[in-house]
This record gives structure tokens, sequence and C-alpha cells, in this order.
């Protein structure tokens, strides 16, 4: 298994912003928008894997 390298500063750092918009948007939209449950489950699904691998590539900067 080859071993991730962390991704650049500013790309890290605007994967955590738009990832945490997008996490609470689909919390909203799941409280809100209950009946159609497409419209938020696979931003809820997807945001917070993005939003761990901006933060592990934000933390292990050194080994870039």
């Amino acid at each position: 298994m080859t071993t991730q390298r962390p991704w650049p500063r500013w790309f890290a750092w605007t994967t955590v912003v738009s990832s945490s918009l997008l996490l609470f948007v689909a919390l909203v939209n799941a409280v809100l928008n209950t009946a159609n449950i497409a419209s938020w489950l696979l931003l809820l699904l997807v945001a917070p894997m993005t939003l761990r691998r901006a933060v592990w590539s934000l933390k292990n900067q050194d080994k870039r």
C-alpha cells in the first residue's frame, strides 16, 4: 500500500471550508426537508469524508 501525500495547504483549507458548509446545509436540509431523502443524504455521507481528509492533510503538512 502506498502512503498518501497531504494536499497542499490552500487546497486543504478550501476543502475544510466547503465541506463544513456542505455538512451544515445537509443537516439543515435533513431537518427541514425530511420527505425528500435524496436531497440531503449524499451530502451527509460525503462531506464528513472530505472534511476528515482535509484535516488530516493540514495535520501532516510536514510529510509533504
